[in-house]
């Protein structure tokens, strides 16, 4: 597996390579394990951008839209970009939450 790979050969992973590990848990459907690092991302990070955004994208891929939309506007307060805004709007729109998650 690719990722028993990488983590042989490093000891830890750059904030994009943990986020792509945990989209692959996720829709592996592993979702608490992906879940457990993209909160110790949220915990570490909490208000830096590419978190905040990365982890809004793994719970749109686990169908946790109502997570993913808290998140997105955290992210929007911060960094008031149109795109975020677009995607707040569109979140708003969707059904409740498919994926059971942690926390």
């Amino acid at each position: 597996m690719y990722f028993r790979r990488i983590f042989a050969r490093k000891k830890g992973l750059s904030q994009h390579g943990y986020f792509i590990y945990a989209y692959f848990l996720g829709l592996s459907g592993k979702i608490k394990e992906g879940e457990r690092i993209v909160l110790d991302m949220l915990r570490a990070y909490p208000e830096n951008h590419l978190v905040l955004k990365s982890s809004t994208k793994f719970y749109l891929l686990i169908e946790d839209y109502e997570r993913a939309m808290l998140l997105a506007k955290q992210d929007y307060a911060l960094f008031p970009f149109d795109k975020t805004r677009g995607l707040i709007e569109v979140l708003g729109k969707m059904p409740k939450n498919k994926a059971v998650t942690t926390e």
